[in-house]
């Protein structure tokens, strides 16, 4: 159970756009989307705290970031447990055939220190060619 005050990422979470496969499996070229399950605790989620979370892609020498600010009870985040959506678009994917990606996310709570910080990896996905 999580305690009032605390927040944390729950999961993480991989699926091809186009299909809405979530086989670990991508087609080079296809938008990829991270899909990071979140919890805040009912005291911290009622203050409607600042936060920031964001997905990290690596492979093939290529890293993509993509990041997401707002505030708990926002429509990104509406409820204390909830799912953020990060969407990279096919040109992350285009050129890596027969690579693996590493995929990994962070949140953090708190417009400034003490930040409440939550961190996952998250499953390798294989790009596929087409």
């Amino acid at each position: 159970m999580l305690a009032p005050n605390d927040a944390r990422i729950t999961g993480l979470r991989c699926v091809e756009a186009e299909t809405g496969s979530a086989a670990g499996v991508i087609m080079a070229g296809s938008p990829l989307d991270v899909l990071m399950s979140v919890e805040a605790g009912a005291s911290l989620f009622a203050t409607g705290a600042r936060f920031a979370a964001g997905v990290q892609v690596e492979g093939a020498g290529t890293t993509r970031s993509e990041l997401l600010e707002a505030r708990l009870g926002d429509v990104e985040w509406p409820l204390a447990a909830a799912e953020l959506r990060f969407r990279l678009s096919g040109e992350v994917t285009a050129d890596l055939a027969d690579w693996l990606l590493g995929v990994a996310g962070f949140m953090r709570v708190n417009a400034a220190p003490p930040f409440l910080v939550s961190v996952a990896r998250g499953p390798d996905v294989y790009v596929a060619p087409r």
